[in-house]
Formats: C-alpha cells, structure tokens, sequence
C-alpha cells in the first residue's frame, strides 16, 4: 500500500509538470506568433505608408493572430485606417459599431452597479442612511462617471442624485454619439447598418418611438452591410505580402517556426469572419427582444409581436449580403433565431396555435441550415486536399473563395461531390 501511494504521488507531480510545462509551450508559441505578425505588419506599413488597402489588411488580421492586443494596439485600430481615408466605409462601418457597443456596455454596466447598491441597502441596511464607496478599479464605468476631478475614490450618498448625474452625463454621451452617426451615415446612405445602430442607441435612451422609426427606415433599404467581402480581401492581399505558408505547410528550404499552424495565411484570412455582426447583436437586437418582453409582461402583445418581427426582417436582410460562413451563423440565422423564438413563446402564451405552428416550421428550416452550415465548416478536417484545391491558392488574395464568397463556393462543391 505504501509502494501504491509513492508512486501514485510520483504520477500526480509529473502530470503537473508536464501540464505546466504544455500550458508554458503554448503561451510561448502564441507570443513567438504574436511577435513575428507584429514584426511582418511593421515592415508592410513602412514600405505602403499610404496604402488605405495594406492598412486595412492589417488591422481585420492582427487580432486574429494576436488575440490578447486587439483592444490594446495601434496595429488593430481602424481609425489608423481612417487617418489614411476618412471615408472608407468599411472602417467607418466597424467603428461605428465599437463606439455603439462601448457606451451601451458602459451604460448597462452603470445600471447594474446601481441596481446591485440599491438590492444591498434594501437586503442588509434597510434603517441606515445611504452611504456607498466606490474605489478606481479599472472596469468601473460608474466611479469614472461620478469621479470629480483626480479624487481617489467617491462616496454615494444620495442615490437619486447620483442616478440624475449618471443619466445626465450618459445623455451627452448619447447626443454626441448620435450626431457623429448620422454623419458618418451621410458617407453610406444606402446602408442600413446605420439606421439600426442609431435604432438601439434611441431605445436604450428610452425613445422607443424614434427608434422604431429608424427601423423601418433601415429596412426599406436594400442591404445591411459590414463590408466582409472588401475586409476579407484586403486581409488576404496582406497575407500575399508576407513569406508565410498558405495553409501549414513550409517549403523545404524555409525553416519551420514552432507556430505554422498559428501564423498562416489560411488562419489570417478566414480567422475572424464573425468580426462586427456579434457586436451588432448586443448593440441592436437583443435590445429590441429585451423590449418586446417587456412589452409582453405588461399585457401588450401586439407591440412585442411588431418588436420581434423587425428582429426576423433584419436577420433576413442581412442574408443578402452574406458571402461567409460565419457572417450568415452570426448574423442572419441569429437574428432570425432570436426574433422567431421570442414570437414562438409569444404565440404560446397567446394560444395561438395556427401562428406556432408556421413559426415552428420557420424555427426548424433555420435550424437545419445553420446544421448544413456547420457541416460545410468541417470540410478542411474531412478532406484538406481538396479544401486547399478548392480555396487555398498562392496568391490566395485571388483564390476561388476570396473573390466569389465562401458560402457559394462550398454549397457548389458539395452539389458536387456530397460526403
């Protein structure tokens, strides 16, 4: 027994060298990608100082490499993109995303930390009088809202008051929000994206009624667009210019990094395809569900019924313009998703059995695709010839895939040949 317990100890502590060590290669072989992307951007950008394209590439295949900096660093930042041309519509279109997702973040995150004081005293300190501290933390939106001047920490005591100043100065934050987004609209009028971003910043401003209005402004235009296409060939015309394999493989005379499956162009191109449409969601849409629920707790069905269907219309607008796997999970199908499933609940709740069943039906024709979809995916771990045969080629900025959308290209090849 005590020869069993020895060596079971013995076990246990090279298990957890050997995990540290693992968890070590691996950080060492994501900073070793980090440092050469960082090395091969910084060469591009001094030899194309002015190339809006290079820059461009630049900043949609940085994060997908060098994921920890993406928020942090210059090389993933498209306002570099917008110093070189301030009407690019494809920065302009992801800024203005950020911007939006950021203060409805910070907003919501003032909410809770409010609400969360409030629970406190009213659980624990229901006969003192208010008195809460907020200290600099760093994720703190409200201590930096209600901060005057350099003070190290804020003291609350009256909360009404405190909720006013935070109302007060998250409405100017609003306003000049609003404004920089109907200008910037003015360099896209066609898109609707903009429509929709200054939808969600009115109703999280509580102006359901003008927002509803620049809803069906958005969805009598043609198309909601994040500019992937022109993002994905910018990135792929990047990858071209720098001396990495297309997929992971490495010429004999090259010496193979640690890392060819983490700095290739294949990972770099096709990486971040999502990249704008989940921002999009928690900016937009799930603030309209949000508000149909309410409406449906409060009795007025028919308002969350309107709320739901706007939230299924944009998804299906957004179909069209999907070229990439990820843009139509992310986008469309969710979108849809959301608003088809809040309207199943609806119907249920209203026995109304004709309109579950169509919506159930709707529910399972989406379901199956975003399955075929997911199935398309799994095509490099089924057959990565043929993968690279279909859409891997050098230069791979006029490969199959780049130039006529992902989505078409593999539902045409599996017409073809079905697995």
């Amino acid at each position: 027994m005590k020869n069993f317990f020895t060596c079971l100890c013995l076990i246990t502590v090279v298990l957890v060298i050997y995990i540290g060590n693992a968890k070590s290669y691996t950080t060492n072989i994501e900073d070793e990608s980090a440092v050469e992307m960082k090395k091969l951007a910084t060469v591009l950008i001094n030899t194309y100082p002015s190339d809006v394209i290079i820059r461009l590439g630049i900043v949609e295949a940085y994060p997908t490499v060098v994921k920890q900096s993406m928020s942090f660093d210059a090389l993933a930042d498209y306002h570099e993109v917008l110093r070189l041309n301030k009407m690019n519509l494809p920065a302009n279109a992801m800024v203005s995303i950020d911007k939006c997702s950021s203060l409805l973040f910070k907003m919501r995150d003032c909410n809770e930390e409010l609400n969360c004081m409030i629970n406190y005293y009213k659980k624990y300190k229901p006969d003192k009088d208010f008195r809460y501290t907020l200290g600099p933390d760093s994720s703190n939106h409200l201590f930096y809202i209600l901060r005057k001047g350099k003070q190290q920490y804020v003291e609350i005591k009256d909360m009404e008051e405190s909720v006013q100043e935070v109302r007060k100065k998250l409405g100017k934050e609003y306003e000049s929000l609003l404004t920089e987004l109907r200008e910037t609209q003015q360099l896209d009028i066609d898109n609707a994206l903009y429509d929709y971003l200054i939808a969600g910043i009115l109703m999280n401003k509580g102006d359901n009624a003008s927002a509803l209005v620049e809803l069906k402004r958005g969805l009598e235009k043609k198309h909601c667009n994040l500019y992937m296409r022109d993002r994905i060939q910018a990135c792929a015309v990047v990858a071209d210019k720098m001396d990495i394999p297309v997929y992971d493989e490495w010429p004999p005379n090259k010496l193979k990094p640690t890392s060819p499956w983490r700095l290739t162009k294949n990972a770099m191109v096709f990486g971040n395809t999502s990249r704008g449409y989940v921002g999009l969601f928690q900016v937009v849409f799930k603030t309209i569900v949000d508000d149909g629920k309410k409406c449906e707790d409060a009795g007025d069905y028919s308002t969350a019924e309107s709320y739901y269907n706007y939230v299924v219309e944009v998804g299906k607008q957004l179909s069209r313009e999907a070229s990439f796997i990820n843009e139509e999970l992310d986008g469309s199908i969710r979108l849809q998703l959301a608003g088809y499933n809040a309207l199943q609940e609806l119907y249920t709740k209203e026995a109304k059995e004709k309109d579950k069943e169509e919506v159930s039906l709707k529910l399972k024709c989406l379901i199956d695709r975003r399955k075929y979809l997911k199935k398309l995916k799994m095509l490099p771990q089924v057959d990565k010839e043929e993968y690279k045969r279909l859409y891997l080629s050098t230069p791979i900025s006029k490969s199959l895939v780049v130039e006529k959308g992902e989505s078409a290209m593999l539902e045409a090849f599996f017409e073809k040949h079905p697995w």
